[in-house]
């Protein structure tokens, strides 16, 4: 048993080192390759705006509220617009990628054309929606100390992570991975084969007792 003892703590060795080098990223990358983002439906990127800005003081929140819609631009109030009209579940009707001059004056008939109802709601939902599409990133650091690492995520990039097969999908659609395949294939079919030819002729060595050392 004492004899075997250095053996057994090379063969530890060995193994730590291929886990730590080799399998654990590996599998590292092997988890990330089925983990796919996307954007957040707005009712959900709402809901998650809604809760970062209770976070602030009341005065400080409609004081920067306030400041950043006097401040949006004309294309950002159009964008805007867009989101807070399916937000209060009216249509967006005019085309969303049409210059955007256009698309600034389809937004202000859009407005001009709700009843009194949405005209109601749509400029309760519009401070939030901005807030939700062009100050997102900017509140989040204003509150980054209270929220957890994933809400502060969340909140910063207003995507959802999930996981799902799109990655090796693509594979089948995408020219440049598939020549990507090929090229991985033929380097793992000749990796088989010499490794597999050196494996040979090290265990036919050790076993005729033409290594050194064999353990």
């Amino acid at each position: 048993m004492t004899r075997r003892l250095p053996g057994y703590i090379a063969s530890a060795v060995v193994a730590l080192i291929l886990f730590v080098f080799i399998a654990f990223p590996l599998g590292a990358v092997l988890v990330e390759s089925f983990s796919e983002s996307g954007p957040m439906a707005l009712t959900d990127l709402r809901t998650m705006t809604l809760d970062g800005l209770d976070l602030l003081e009341e005065k400080e929140r409609e004081a920067m509220v306030r400041r950043w819609v006097k401040t949006a631009t004309p294309k950002d109030r159009m964008e805007v617009t867009a989101a807070t009209l399916q937000l209060i579940g009216a249509e967006v009707t005019w085309d969303r990628k049409a210059l955007f001059s256009i698309q600034i004056e389809a937004a202000g008939k859009a407005i001009a054309a709700l009843d009194q109802d949405q005209r109601a709601r749509f400029d309760a939902e519009y401070p939030v929606a901005l807030v939700m599409l062009k100050k997102r990133i900017p509140l989040a650091f204003k509150i980054r100390d209270r929220l957890s690492p994933e809400a502060f995520t969340d909140l910063r990039t207003g995507e959802n992570r999930f996981f799902g097969l799109a990655h090796y999908l693509s594979i089948f659609t995408e020219p440049r991975l598939q020549k990507g395949l090929r090229n991985s294939l033929f380097i793992a079919t000749m990796t088989c084969l010499l490794t597999t030819l050196l494996a040979y002729a090290l265990a036919f060595g050790v076993n005729r007792g033409a290594v050194p050392l064999p353990n």
